[in-house]
């Protein structure tokens, strides 16, 4: 009884006392927004906003970032599911980009994550077909769509695509030895098809479209191979004039006694102010400026 006596005597002067009053903050929609926006920069490595109505990405300075997260916000930006092994993205990939910034939207954000996948030795393929994944690079020739030379000029400069070069002149085995440095490395295949003067083609489309146009320039009739032209003469020259200095120009030195194997053959067309040259392209190069001149 005394002890509950002296607790009332000195408890009942600090009840009495007024705790002092606590302030909320007041919540309203902008200050929701505020810390919304907060939180978003602190979970990505970059600001999302958007271009003329489209996602886009704002990157500024040196950032590392997961590989998980990056595909993750690229899913959300673009729409489209991606097929992925998660155990095999648990890498981080690193950026530097200027102080000022700069905004990536549209094709260029695929760009930039296949540029990222590809520091970790990742491939993007099945885009075209509408159809992500991500694979290691090592695999892509496996899963990369394959797509002819329409496809290939539409395809996403990141995606890995295969692409068959059927060649007419140039071989298969020399022109893998002379390009298949110019592929990607640890992914990147160039092989000769069996059984057929071709070859498939494996990169990133970007990489692929710059070997096609290099196959094209390479796949040319070698100089040693005799081609049949036509040539008309302007009004003033007659034909056999023209042919009979054509003839004495380009005749064979007599290091190259055989003219069906090294010298130019030159016809008239019956009835028609026109020239027949058989001839290597060389050869043909040098009928071609010799009628010029003699204009």
């Amino acid at each position: 009884m005394f002890r509950f006596a002296l607790c009332v005597l000195f408890c009942a002067p600090l009840a009495a006392q007024a705790a002092p009053e606590v302030k909320l903050p007041r919540v309203t929609a902008e200050s929701v927004q505020v810390a919304k926006r907060v939180q978003l920069e602190e979970q990505v490595p970059f600001l999302v906003t958007e271009v003329e109505g489209k996602p886009a990405w704002r990157l500024r300075g040196a950032v590392e970032v997961s590989l998980d997260e990056l595909l993750r916000l690229w899913v959300q930006a673009t729409g489209q599911p991606l097929a992925v092994v998660p155990q095999q993205l648990k890498y981080n990939v690193s950026y530097f980009a200027p102080d000022a910034g700069v905004t990536f939207s549209g094709p260029r954000l695929t760009e930039f994550v296949a540029d990222m996948l590809a520091q970790a030795r990742f491939a993007l393929v099945g885009l075209s077909a509408g159809r992500p994944q991500v694979v290691p690079m090592s695999e892509a020739c496996s899963s990369a769509a394959v797509v002819d030379r329409a496809e290939l000029q539409k395809a996403h400069a990141g995606e890995w695509v295969t692409w068959y070069a059927a060649l007419r002149h140039a071989e298969a085995n020399a022109l893998r030895a002379a390009l298949q440095n110019l592929l990607t490395r640890q992914g990147g295949i160039m092989n000769p098809v069996s059984g057929t003067n071709a070859v498939a083609i494996t990169d990133r489309a970007e990489r692929v479209r710059q070997l096609a146009r290099l196959c094209e320039a390479l796949d040319v009739p070698p100089s040693s191979e005799r081609s049949l032209e036509s040539y008309d003469l302007p009004e003033g020259q007659k034909a056999d004039e023209v042919a009979a200095a054509l003839r004495a120009l380009l005749k064979p030195s007599a290091a190259a006694p055989h003219r069906g194997q090294d010298g130019v053959d030159i016809g008239v067309v019956p009835g028609k102010n026109r020239l027949l040259v058989r001839g290597t392209a060389p050869q043909q190069a040098e009928v071609r400026r010799a009628l010029e001149l003699m204009k």
